[in-house]
């Protein structure tokens, strides 16, 4: 019993300080996930990518544009759309970068659309708009698709003058 009094006396002082340190650790990983909190949202800013001028950024927009295809979609999911979703620094780059919105693809809706694509009618209408807008003075390439709008019965009915009056008066409300 006195050998187990004498272990117990010696592994005391340790044991008692084990928990200070523990303690002590546990205040410490409190303090550092707080400081971590706190610092993390500037280490976005500090980002290399942040530092990058908008020039360089504007050469790599441009280079960002898809070989395969010579008019882009108005696609949100595709470039040039898609480089201002990336942040508010990045579209106000895009956006000003007028290269990059020299060509559009056009798709005309057919004349005897409902009330639901007439809707979608004129929020393509508004972002044809917006697009060659910030196309600014370049020159511009257009790819324009129609299809023949269903109320033709037969090919008889069909009129050449007729589908390009319809493409006509859809791109002179731009």
């Amino acid at each position: 019993a006195e050998e187990i009094d004498a272990i117990k006396d010696f592994i005391a002082a340790p044991l008692q300080e084990i928990q200070r340190i523990d303690l002590e650790i546990a205040n410490l990983t409190k303090r550092r996930q707080e400081l971590t909190n706190l610092v993390e949202p500037y280490q976005a800013l500090l980002s290399p990518v942040r530092r990058i001028s908008p020039e360089i950024l504007q050469a790599i927009f441009v280079e960002c544009l898809p070989e395969h295809s010579l008019h882009p979609l108005m696609s949100a999911y595709e470039e040039p759309m898609i480089l201002g979703r990336i942040c508010s620094r990045w579209r106000q780059i895009a956006y000003g970068t007028a290269e990059l919105w020299r060509s559009i693809h056009i798709p005309i809706p057919s004349a005897d659309m409902g009330d639901d694509e007439g809707v979608l009618a004129e929020l393509r209408l508004k972002g044809m708009k917006e697009w060659l807008e910030r196309s600014g003075a370049l020159p511009l390439s257009l790819s324009i698709f129609a299809s023949v709008p269903i109320s033709y019965d037969t090919a008889s009915d069909f009129s050449l003058d007729n589908a390009c009056g319809h493409i006509f008066s859809f791109l002179e409300a731009l």
